[in-house]
């Protein structure tokens, strides 16, 4: 449900064109046991991915294991963009979480993102809603939009995220106001 493999293969593409462009996936194989190999195993399969350029993926820096908040502060800090072309997504916090840091987020239109989504923090990437075979709604991002929103970040001083996009957060979506909205919907 997280679009790995749409992000993968953009990554792909916009790696010929931007050298310096560079990908660091936090995976969740200690939580589901998939690994960035097994993604690349599975695109590899699809015909509209034979052409692609797999030697791209050697400089993908990939961390599997739990991270503290001091390492995870660390990582977002690091970062130019977080980026999240899913298919589904219950809330997806981390993409809150940088953005509360201050680093722009890409993020599927039309999910979870929405409910708390502003310009201030980031781009949306396109979608579209479909059915799958056991009638589950699900989004699919535009994989052209995908591409374009990393292309304006890597271009172009956008004004999103930094100090605007954290702040923002900060006083929007604070464990206190959360919890303070809570409250008064449930005295009612």
């Amino acid at each position: 449900n997280k679009g790995v493999e749409l992000l993968v293969e953009a990554y792909i593409l916009l790696k010929s064109k931007y050298r310096n462009l560079r990908l660091l996936i936090k995976d969740s194989s200690n939580l589901y046991g998939k690994t960035l190999k097994d993604v690349v195993c599975k695109m590899a399969k699809y015909e509209r991915n034979k052409n692609l350029d797999l030697s791209k993926l050697n400089d993908v820096i990939t961390i599997s294991e739990n991270l503290d908040i001091k390492n995870l502060n660390r990582i977002y800090n690091i970062a130019d963009a977080y980026v999240s072309p899913y298919y589904g997504e219950g809330f997806n916090l981390p993409a809150l979480e940088a953005a509360a840091c201050g680093i722009p987020i890409l993020v599927t239109s039309g999910g979870a993102t929405d409910d708390y989504f502003s310009k201030k923090i980031g781009l949306k990437i396109e979608s579209k809603k479909r059915n799958n075979s056991h009638e589950k709604i699900y989004l699919e991002p535009n994989f052209e939009s995908l591409i374009d929103s990393i292309e304006t970040l890597v271009n172009y001083s956008i004004s999103c995220g930094g100090e605007i996009g954290s702040k923002y957060v900060h006083q929007n979506f604070s464990w206190r106001k959360v919890t303070d909205m809570l409250i008064k919907e449930l005295s009612l």
